[in-house]
């Protein structure tokens, strides 16, 4: 059994790479070939097929249809994804607005045959647009660090507020365009809030925190005025000026 490795020419999308690997495979299935694998290189590396023949007695020759001009074509295609590699990746759309930022929690939500990971971070993003780039330039990098098949950031106000429902941006990241599960169809999920959270808010929000079960009803449910009288009293605000944090999420659209 001959059994060779054929790379698919890249593409700058997930549709044009799939595009290009029906066609690989159509051309070696007429020459008589086998389609054993399709190995996927996501978006920086080459994507490749392992086909099989049987052997007829005498060299094996590549399609008729596979000529000087197509070989020059893959070696370029090959050239300019491993440019990508080597540059760092530079995405395909606008992250100018990005900020800084630290990361805090790392989490695994990974079942069999799918590895999902994320991390929980900070950062002096303010703007809607900033946050939704701080989150997808993260994202970028924990895939390519940790080579997940999805990469999820979610940026939060501060340490002590990670998983309390104040996120200021979320980006889920699926290079191979698998989504959660693996055949969801997507790439990228992208949300950012535009509310600011001032250092006060979030001292408020801390103390809401640290103080909440002592002001816990025999009921169960929060003796809410009770509670926030005593954080006015502790941080020396106006009752009125006591409320917690609010951070809406809009869609980002990301821009090509």
């Amino acid at each position: 059994m001959v059994e060779k490795k054929v790379v698919i020419p890249a593409a700058f999308t997930q549709q044009g790479r799939d595009k290009n690997a029906e066609k690989l495979k159509a051309k070696y299935e007429k020459a008589g070939w086998t389609i054993k694998e399709h190995i996927s290189g996501g978006m920086t590396k080459p994507s490749y097929l392992i086909v099989q023949k049987e052997p007829v007695g005498k060299k094996e020759k590549m399609p008729s249809s596979f000529g000087w001009p197509q070989a020059i074509t893959m070696v370029l295609a090959i050239l300019a994804v491993s440019m990508c590699t080597l540059t760092n990746s530079q995405p395909e759309f606008d992250l100018s607005k990005a900020k800084s930022y630290a990361i805090i929690e790392k989490e695994d939500f990974s079942f069999p045959g799918r590895n999902r990971l994320g991390w929980v971070i900070t950062s002096p993003a303010r703007t809607f647009e900033e946050r939704a780039q701080t989150a997808i330039k993260a994202a970028i990098t924990l895939q390519k660090e940790l080579k997940a098949d999805i990469a999820s950031v979610r940026i939060e106000p501060d340490p002590e507020l990670s998983g309390l429902g104040y996120p200021l941006a979320i980006a889920n990241y699926s290079p191979d365009n698998g989504g959660y599960s693996g055949d969801q169809g997507w790439t990228w999920r992208v949300e950012a809030s535009r509310n600011q959270i001032s250092p006060q808010q979030i001292a408020i929000a801390k103390m809401w925190k640290n103080n909440r079960e002592s002001f816990l009803k025999p009921d169960g449910s929060l003796d809410e005025p009770n509670l926030r009288m005593e954080i006015s009293k502790n941080l020396g605000l106006p009752f009125e000026q006591v409320h917690l944090p609010w951070a809406m999420l809009e869609k980002y659209e990301i821009q090509k």
